[in-house]
Protein backbone atom coordinates (compact mmCIF):
# COMPACT_ATOMS: atom_id res chain seq x y z
CA UNK A 1 0.00 0.00 0.00
CA UNK A 2 1.71 3.17 -1.20
CA UNK A 3 1.05 6.83 -0.37
CA UNK A 4 -1.10 7.23 -3.48
CA UNK A 5 -3.54 4.61 -2.19
CA UNK A 6 -3.82 6.42 1.14
CA UNK A 7 -4.43 9.74 -0.63
CA UNK A 8 -7.08 8.09 -2.81
CA UNK A 9 -8.68 6.65 0.33
CA UNK A 10 -8.75 10.06 2.01
CA UNK A 11 -10.24 11.57 -1.13
CA UNK A 12 -12.99 8.93 -1.30
CA UNK A 13 -13.74 9.14 2.43
CA UNK A 14 -14.02 12.93 2.25
CA UNK A 15 -16.33 12.70 -0.75
CA UNK A 16 -18.53 10.32 1.27
CA UNK A 17 -18.58 12.78 4.18
CA UNK A 18 -19.48 15.63 1.84
CA UNK A 19 -22.46 13.59 0.60
CA UNK A 20 -23.83 13.26 4.14
CA UNK A 21 -26.69 15.51 5.20
CA UNK A 22 -25.05 16.43 8.52
CA UNK A 23 -21.59 17.92 7.91
CA UNK A 24 -18.66 17.90 10.34
CA UNK A 25 -16.57 21.03 10.84
CA UNK A 26 -13.31 19.17 11.47
CA UNK A 27 -11.60 16.07 10.16
CA UNK A 28 -8.67 14.33 11.83
CA UNK A 29 -7.06 11.90 9.40
CA UNK A 30 -5.10 8.90 10.71
CA UNK A 31 -2.14 9.89 8.51
CA UNK A 32 -1.06 12.90 6.47
CA UNK A 33 -1.58 11.08 3.17
CA UNK A 34 -5.28 10.58 4.00
CA UNK A 35 -5.47 14.28 4.89
CA UNK A 36 -3.95 15.25 1.53
CA UNK A 37 -6.64 13.27 -0.29
CA UNK A 38 -9.34 14.82 1.88
CA UNK A 39 -7.94 18.30 1.19
CA UNK A 40 -8.20 17.71 -2.56
CA UNK A 41 -11.82 16.56 -2.24
CA UNK A 42 -12.66 19.62 -0.15
CA UNK A 43 -11.00 21.91 -2.68
CA UNK A 44 -12.86 20.34 -5.60
CA UNK A 45 -16.12 20.76 -3.70
CA UNK A 46 -15.37 24.46 -3.19
CA UNK A 47 -15.15 24.10 0.61
CA UNK A 48 -12.93 26.51 2.54
CA UNK A 49 -10.08 25.03 4.62
CA UNK A 50 -9.96 26.46 7.19
CA UNK A 51 -13.27 28.20 7.47
CA UNK A 52 -15.88 25.62 6.68
CA UNK A 53 -13.60 22.72 7.60
CA UNK A 54 -10.54 22.22 9.75
CA UNK A 55 -8.28 19.41 8.59
CA UNK A 56 -5.48 17.73 10.50
CA UNK A 57 -3.22 14.78 9.77
CA UNK A 58 -0.72 12.61 11.60
CA UNK A 59 2.87 11.98 10.62
CA UNK A 60 4.35 15.36 9.63
CA UNK A 61 5.34 14.30 6.11
CA UNK A 62 7.33 16.78 4.04
CA UNK A 63 4.59 17.19 1.41
CA UNK A 64 2.31 18.77 4.01
CA UNK A 65 4.75 21.65 4.46
CA UNK A 66 4.67 22.57 0.76
CA UNK A 67 0.94 23.12 0.36
CA UNK A 68 -0.45 26.62 -0.14
CA UNK A 69 -1.85 26.25 3.38
CA UNK A 70 0.57 24.10 5.42
CA UNK A 71 -1.13 20.99 6.82
CA UNK A 72 -1.72 20.96 10.57
CA UNK A 73 -0.36 17.64 11.76
CA UNK A 74 1.00 15.64 14.66
CA UNK A 75 4.71 14.76 14.53
CA UNK A 76 5.81 11.62 16.26
CA UNK A 77 9.46 11.32 17.32
CA UNK A 78 10.55 8.71 14.77
CA UNK A 79 14.30 9.15 15.35
CA UNK A 80 13.93 8.97 19.13
CA UNK A 81 11.76 5.88 18.73
CA UNK A 82 14.40 4.20 16.58
CA UNK A 83 17.26 5.14 18.93
CA UNK A 84 15.33 3.90 21.96
CA UNK A 85 14.34 0.61 20.32
CA UNK A 86 17.89 -0.02 19.08
CA UNK A 87 19.35 0.77 22.51
CA UNK A 88 17.00 -1.66 24.22
CA UNK A 89 17.73 -4.35 21.63
CA UNK A 90 21.50 -3.95 21.90
CA UNK A 91 21.32 -4.03 25.70
CA UNK A 92 19.30 -7.22 25.58
CA UNK A 93 21.67 -8.83 23.08
CA UNK A 94 24.58 -7.94 25.37
CA UNK A 95 22.86 -9.78 28.24
CA UNK A 96 21.61 -6.65 29.95
CA UNK A 97 17.99 -7.76 30.29
CA UNK A 98 17.11 -7.90 33.97
CA UNK A 99 13.49 -9.03 33.55
CA UNK A 100 12.11 -5.62 34.57
CA UNK A 101 9.29 -4.30 32.40
CA UNK A 102 9.98 -0.75 31.28
CA UNK A 103 7.44 1.75 30.05
CA UNK A 104 8.94 4.36 27.79
CA UNK A 105 6.82 7.27 26.64
CA UNK A 106 7.81 9.35 23.63
CA UNK A 107 5.63 12.43 23.23
CA UNK A 108 4.28 13.57 19.88
CA UNK A 109 4.11 17.28 19.09
CA UNK A 110 1.51 19.40 17.36
CA UNK A 111 2.74 21.11 14.20
CA UNK A 112 0.32 23.97 13.69
CA UNK A 113 -0.32 24.76 10.04
CA UNK A 114 -2.98 26.73 8.24
CA UNK A 115 -5.57 23.97 7.71
CA UNK A 116 -7.23 24.38 11.10
CA UNK A 117 -9.23 27.20 12.61
CA UNK A 118 -12.26 27.97 14.74
CA UNK A 119 -15.36 25.92 14.01
CA UNK A 120 -18.48 27.64 12.68
CA UNK A 121 -20.65 25.41 14.86
CA UNK A 122 -20.38 22.52 17.32
CA UNK A 123 -21.17 19.71 14.86
CA UNK A 124 -19.30 16.47 15.58
CA UNK A 125 -15.76 15.85 14.36
CA UNK A 126 -15.31 13.11 11.75
CA UNK A 127 -12.42 10.65 11.64
CA UNK A 128 -10.96 9.14 8.45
Amino acid sequence: TGPEQFEAGGYAAMQALLAEEEQPTAVFAACDQLALGALRALGEAGRAVPGEYSLMGFGNIAAGRYLAERLTTVAHPVQALGRTAAGLLFARLAGGHDGVVRHIQLMPTLVAGETTGPAKSDIATAKL
